[in-house]
């Protein structure tokens, strides 16, 4: 994961709730998000999983810290 500035991350996502969903199969709609590891279905899908992350940033850096993902800057 990139910064794309100084502090980005915190700035942007501390203190931000969300959820995060997961669907066992999806048929891909071919809509191109640029989000990573995110996708479309271009039909309805039923949910198979959810998690509560109650602050987006907090989480980013515990699978930081899990080696997980990696975070630098520009």
């Amino acid at each position: 994961m990139e910064e794309y500035y100084q502090d980005a991350l915190e700035s942007t996502y501390s203190g931000v709730s969300g959820y995060i969903y997961s669907v066992d199969n999806i048929i891909d709609s071919g809509y191109e998000l640029n989000i990573p590891d995110a996708a479309t279905s271009s039909v309805a899908v039923s949910v198979s999983g959810t998690e509560y992350v109650p602050d987006a940033y907090e989480a980013m850096l515990e699978a930081e810290k899990s080696g997980l993902i990696c975070i630098t800057s520009q």
